[in-house]
């Protein structure tokens, strides 16, 4: 990571920075670049293209708050789908079931964070 990119204003500030030096590989849908990382918490951040989705799962070990920077989308929050946009704030606990999908016409980028740190994958499909 950066040296410079110590905050999360900072990362929101240099988001399209972020997003051009590394872009979502050619065949791809979607790509995280993890920002920070250590024990206590994980800083990522997600750009998913126009219909790309993440599939229903949970963490077992690990909150998860996201924050939505640009783009449209849907979360499952529960047994629904709620509607995402730039400015919406979103914690799924550790075992909650949830999904994401890309609903518009841009990229949806999104700050993600971890709590604790996520050294290794804790990401579950349900389906």
């Amino acid at each position: 990571m950066p040296e410079e990119i110590d905050t999360v204003g900072q990362i929101i500030a240099q988001v399209d920075e972020i997003l051009k030096d590394n872009p979502v590989p050619a065949g791809e849908k979607s790509r995280a670049v993890k920002l920070v990382d250590d024990d206590g918490i994980s800083i990522l951040v997600s750009c998913m293209l126009e219909g790309a989705e993440l599939k229903h799962h949970f963490h077992k070990t690990h909150a998860e708050t996201e924050v939505f920077i640009r783009g449209t989308g849907q979360l499952l929050v529960g047994d629904r789908w709620v509607e995402v946009k730039a400015g919406s704030l979103h914690y799924n606990p550790a075992n909650a079931i949830h999904a994401i999908r890309n609903t518009g016409a841009e990229p949806l980028v999104v700050l993600v964070v971890f709590t604790p740190g996520m050294k290794e994958t804790d990401r579950h499909f349900t389906e």
